[in-house]
């Protein structure tokens, strides 16, 4: 059986239907992906276009993610430190001193949501040194 050949304009097509999700765009062409993907290697507008797509979905799941932080949850205020604040000491293992001053430290993924609404609203603090109770 001969096999089928598509456009550029099928598969750019494709590709924005599918916002940049090879695999969804060779399901609606009725290609294999390893065939979207041989040609993004050959066509820098099928390359590109999969590049855009896939970045305005990361826009809109960031925009989504600072939504968050402003309507301040807790789990997306730490997501987005331990992600994108690590210079400024916000990493997986942190020391979190709350109001009674009790230390606990863990990973950052174990912390309640006690916790983490502690310290998104200041009433509890991530610290790296070691504080006395």
């Amino acid at each position: 059986m001969p096999r089928r050949r598509y456009t550029d304009q099928q598969i750019l097509n494709a590709i924005e239907r599918s916002r940049g999700l090879v695999f969804l765009a060779a399901q609606a062409l009725g290609c294999d992906p390893a065939t979207i993907h041989h040609r993004a290697q050959k066509n820098d507008k099928i390359r590109e276009a999969i590049e855009i797509e896939r970045g305005r979905i990361l826009d809109f799941a960031e925009a989504k993610l600072l939504e968050a932080v402003r309507d301040g949850a807790a789990w997306a205020i730490c997501f987005l430190l331990k992600t994108q604040a690590r210079s400024r000491g916000y990493v997986e293992r942190q020391e979190v001193t709350t109001s009674q001053k009790v230390a606990i430290v863990r990973d950052a993924e174990e912390l309640s949501d006690d916790e983490l609404a502690a310290i998104a609203t200041g009433r509890g603090r991530v610290a790296t040194k070691e504080t006395t109770s």
